[in-house]
């Protein structure tokens, strides 16, 4: 009788096979990594940047009485109080108001790390300010916010706030970047053809 043969993939097949999956698996993080961005990039202003007005060189400007302090909610634990403010600048014009009379904190220090370039449009957690007892309030350009215990909680700790959407980009794009480095280095005649497709050199 004769006996039967039964093929058996070699463990160098398996590996070829497995080595194989591992670019697509990292096509496809990087893929995943650029969805993140695009709401961010489609968030992104105009190309046209609006007006800057300084209202400590002209204080009489409209556009300076159209900025207003907010707050979001106050953080309560066992050291203190975190409060994240923001603002709401209904013109069409960027507001610059420097630290000081302008723009300032009570009780001092009048600089507790708040924004001094205010762009169109509404930001509800802008920045946050951390003080151990009682209340602090912030005066920008006429107009105040008081933070104190008893101001609206937060439903959770506040994390330091991201006005700025580039720190969040850069992570991103230091992730692809780590992607593509990974990418190449596995397979490398693979991936410069398809990066070649991808990114038109």
């Amino acid at each position: 009788m004769g006996m039967e043969q039964t093929n058996q993939p070699s463990s160098a097949g398996v590996r070829r096979t497995e080595a194989g999956r591992r670019p697509g698996a990292v096509i496809l993080g990087c893929l995943l990594m650029v969805g993140a961005i695009s709401p961010l990039l489609a968030a992104s202003p105009a190309a046209a940047d609006p007006p800057v007005v300084d209202c400590s060189q002209t204080p009489g400007d409209p556009a300076c009485g159209k900025v207003e302090p907010t707050l979001s909610c106050v953080w309560t634990s066992g050291s203190g109080f975190t409060a994240v403010f923001g603002f709401n600048n209904t013109s069409t014009s960027t507001v610059v108001a420097p630290i000081g009379s302008l723009n300032g904190f009570s009780p001092s220090p009048a600089d507790r790390g708040q924004l001094t370039t205010f762009p169109p449009g509404k930001v509800t957690s802008a920045f946050t300010v951390a003080w151990s007892s009682g209340s602090i309030t912030w005066s920008l350009l006429g107009r105040t916010r008081v933070a104190s215990g008893s101001s609206t909680a937060c439903a959770s700790s506040p994390a330091p706030a991201l006005a700025e959407t580039g720190l969040v980009l850069g992570c991103l794009a230091i992730g692809v970047l780590v992607c593509v480095a990974v990418f190449r280095e596995r397979n490398a005649p693979r991936a410069e053809r398809l990066l070649d497709r991808l990114l038109p050199r």
